[in-house]
């Protein structure tokens, strides 16, 4: 069972509300944002402290990890969905070798962008 969304995090980019976190990314390219960088924006957006807005962040990668790593998933309605994608076994070949390999399956995190997500970047 997954959440429907997170208070705090929904709480700061709400519905119909656009944050420009990446302002200075250009056509094309753009800027890539750490987590501190992050920090001080989501606390620049919010009105809270960098401390506060740290928690917050950390705790909302605590609360994906914590769900993907059960087999549930996150949905944020309009920004998109933390999910766990399962990858069948396949063949490969060592590119060292050449010999052929079995490569087993495996679960990896997903993030699936939504609607309103990918019009917001076309």
């Amino acid at each position: 069972m997954g959440y429907c969304f997170i208070r705090g995090i929904y709480g700061i980019f709400g519905v119909g509300k656009t944050v420009d976190l990446w302002e200075d990314s250009t056509e094309g390219g753009g800027i890539t944002v750490n987590k501190k960088e992050m920090v001080d924006k989501l606390a620049a957006e919010a009105s809270v402290s960098k401390k506060e807005a740290g928690k917050l962040l950390d705790s909302f990668i605590k609360v994906v990890e914590d769900e993907l790593a059960t087999g549930g998933s996150v949905r944020l309605v309009g920004f998109g969905s933390f999910v766990v994608k399962q990858n069948s076994a396949r063949k490969g070949v060592d590119p060292r070798t050449k010999a052929p390999i079995n490569i087993p399956a495996k679960k990896v995190p997903k993030f699936v962008p939504g609607k309103e997500l990918k019009e917001r970047v076309r």
